[in-house]
Formats: structure tokens, C-alpha cells, sequence
């Protein structure tokens, strides 16, 4: 399992948004779901509510069971082509890892994919049902650990954040 972490907060996603911008919240609804979640529909749904709220055209939520597969999100595009729906998203926020976000900039390249998320490493899922680091990618500089690294502890040390906008 993927363990994410949010690279901004709430103030700063809305600052990267131009306002009359169409928008489209992706969601992960597996590893970024376990991420204290920072994905799922609950998080997806409850985000698209606040920019909205904030006054921003949100067309879209889009969840996915894992938004890191290629060929998942590749057939979404085509159903969005299908649909009359591409046309009308200028902005992809995704609720989702740097996998993700790589495959969606790749496939919508003519889309702004915003960069929020950073991938800490790998993780289980602790008694809770919640990710816990186990093996760190290098550039976080943490130790592996088989107990797991708390998320919010973690994005505390990074400078990043844990859980949901």
C-alpha cells in the first residue's frame, strides 16, 4: 500500500485555482482512502462541497478504486470523451498518489493536474484499518519500521500534512 501525504493546505489548493476554472476532484478510494483520508469518497465529496461553497465551478467527482492504474484512468478519459464531459474540466485535483497524478498528466495533457500529494513510501494498514509507514522512500529520510510510522507524525517531520483538505 501507498502511504500519501497532502503537500498544502485547503488555502493554498484554492490559490491555485483561477476562479471560472472548471473543476474535476479525482479520488483514490483505496491506499489514499487508507492515507488518514486524504482520499475516498467522503474526502472527494467533502472537498468538491467547500470549493463550491468558496464560489468554484466544480463539474466533477470522479472516484476510482485504485487511481494509480493506467489503463483505469486512460477508459475514465475515453468515457469522459464519450460523454461530452472532457471538454468542460480545465482543472484535475487529485485526491491520490504521485503515481497517479503522473498517469493523469500524462493521459489529460492539456488539463491542469494539480501537485498535491507526495508519497512517503510504503505502509500496512494498522488495527484501526489505517496506513502506517513501514518502508520510507529515500528522500524522507526515516528508518524503516515494522511497528509503522504514524502518518501525521511523519507529515510533521516533512513538513507536509496528513488526512483530507
Amino acid at each position: 500500500m501507498i502511504a500519501s501525504l497532502r503537500t498544502m493546505t485547503y488555502d493554498e489548493l484554492k490559490g491555485l485555482i483561477e476562479k471560472g476554472a472548471r473543476i474535476a476532484v479525482w479520488s483514490c478510494n483505496t491506499c489514499a482512502k487508507a492515507s488518514h483520508g486524504f482520499g475516498g469518497e467522503e474526502s472527494m465529496k467533502e472537498l468538491a462541497s467547500r470549493l463550491r461553497s468558496d464560489g468554484f465551478d466544480v463539474r466533477k467527482e470522479e472516484l476510482m478504486p485504485a487511481s494509480c492504474y493506467y489503463d483505469g484512468i486512460r477508459v475514465r478519459k475515453e468515457k469522459w470523451v464519450a460523454d461530452g464531459e472532457y471538454d468542460e474540466i480545465d482543472v484535475i485535483i487529485p485526491l491520490a498518489c504521485q503515481e497517479a497524478r503522473a498517469a493523469m498528466t500524462e493521459l489529460f495533457p492539456d488539463k491542469k493536474i494539480v501537485d498535491d500529494s507526495r508519497t512517503a513510501g510504503l505502509g500496512v494498514l494498522n488495527d484501526s484499518g489505517v496506513c502506517v509507514l513501514t518502508d520510507p522512500f529515500e528522500w524522507t529520510g526515516l528508518d524503516p519500521s515494522d511497528e509503522g510510522l504514524d502518518l501525521k507524525s511523519v507529515a510533521r517531520k516533512l513538513g507536509l500534512f496528513a488526512g483530507p483538505f
